[in-house]
Order: structure tokens, then sequence, then C-alpha cells
């Protein structure tokens, strides 16, 4: 259980990291210099809903190929309409911009691939690794 809850944490701030820069990039280039304490909040919990989705469908365990396929897709849009759903409920409490449903599926599908990319590169090393010592 502690090493799920530190492997979480891990995964929570590099999550959070790339999609902060991203996200960062994607309001200069809207012409955007500044950010909200609000939006700061809702990518902290953007990140960590797929961390917790991630434990609770077992993504990172061995499957067929097809079949981790699928669940990659499944956790990618659940965590994406709870991502929309943050920006929902922060526009609730503050004016959101024009294009913050957009900026939340660009960065957001950045951070993701990358984070994503990180996990599978870890797994399969890990997996030849195992497969080596026997």
């Amino acid at each position: 259980m502690k090493r799920k809850v530190i492997g979480g944490f891990q995964l929570w701030a590099a999550g959070y990291a790339v999609l902060t820069v991203v996200s960062a990039i994607a309001q200069l280039c809207n012409g955007m210099a500044t950010d909200t304490n609000i939006n700061a909040l809702a990518r902290a919990l953007a990140c960590l809903v797929p961390i917790v989705t991630y434990y609770l469908f077992g993504f990172g365990t061995e499957r067929k190929w097809t079949k981790g396929l699928l669940m990659l897709v499944l956790h990618y849009v659940i965590s994406l309409a709870c991502a929309w759903l943050l920006i929902y409920l922060a526009g609730l409490l503050q004016h959101n911009a024009r294009t913050a449903y957009w900026d939340m599926l660009i960065s957001f599908t950045v951070a993701y691939a990358v984070v994503a990319g990180i996990i599978a590169l870890a797994n399969r090393r890990a997996r030849k690794e195992r497969e080596r010592a026997k």
C-alpha cells in the first residue's frame, strides 16, 4: 500500500508538472499572461483523477495488447470527462475562458500521452527484466 501511495504521488507530481507547462504555453498562445488559483487547483485535481482511476482499473497490470489498448482509451475518456467536469464546476465559481474546454483537451492529452508513455516504457522494461531473470 505504501508503494502505491508513493507511486501515485510521483505520478501526480509528474502529471501536474507536464499539464502546468502545457497549460501555461496554451495560455500564452491565447494571449493570457496570468493564471488563477482556481485553474491551478483544477489542474491538480485533473491530474489526481487519472491516478485514482489508474489504480481502480489496474491500468499497469499485464494484459493482451488489444485489451490493454481498450483500457487505455477507456481510462483516457473517463479522465478527460472528469477534467471537463472540473472546468464546468470552476465555471460556476468564476467565468471560464472561451477556449477553456479546448485548452484542457490539448493540455490534458499532451500530459496524458507523456505520462502514459513513461508508464508503458517502465512496465515494458520491468517485464523484460522479469523474463530475463527466469
